[in-house]
């Protein structure tokens, strides 16, 4: 993650971002990035630039925000319902996923296999070819020399 920097009192105004000057504000900046500004402390999900962590990040952050606005245990319970729900659908999509991913190696390798056969022939056709050649030209030299065989 990066550092994240407090400045207490904005010299000018940074109109982009909805900060005047006199406020205080934070600030951020990945390498070789913009500088980040905002009002208030960026959440976690702001400041990393994993897209992996950033999604988590910001799936946990949503949760607590639901939960925060929840009124009643009801909408509680419905909010882990949906959750559960979610999870399961991500369980089920992770399962296909490693079945595809079971079938796309047994392919690779079924590929890889059939390449070494080919390229095996191949060999064996190259180096038939050569022996070839080396018993036309020996052959050659037989008959100039005036022996038959």
């Amino acid at each position: 993650m990066t550092q994240v920097n407090k400045v207490k009192c904005a010299r000018r105004d940074y109109p982009e971002e909805g900060i005047k000057k006199g406020e205080s504000y934070y600030w951020w900046k990945f390498r070789h990035g913009p500088r980040m500004m905002s009002k208030s402390y960026p959440k976690k999900s702001q400041i990393t630039q994993n897209p992996h962590l950033a999604k988590l990040y910001k799936a946990i952050e949503t949760y607590h925000e639901t939960v925060e606005a929840a009124e009643s245990i009801d909408d509680v319970v419905t909010i882990l319902n949906y959750i559960a729900e979610a999870i399961t659908a991500c369980h089920e999509r992770s399962e296909t996923l490693e079945k595809v991913l079971r079938d796309m190696r047994g392919l690779a390798e079924d590929l890889e296999e059939d390449q070494q056969l080919e390229e095996g022939e191949l060999l064996t056709d190259i180096v038939a070819e050569e022996r070839l050649e080396q018993a036309k030209k020996l052959a050659k030299a037989i008959k100039i020399e005036g022996v038959e065989g």
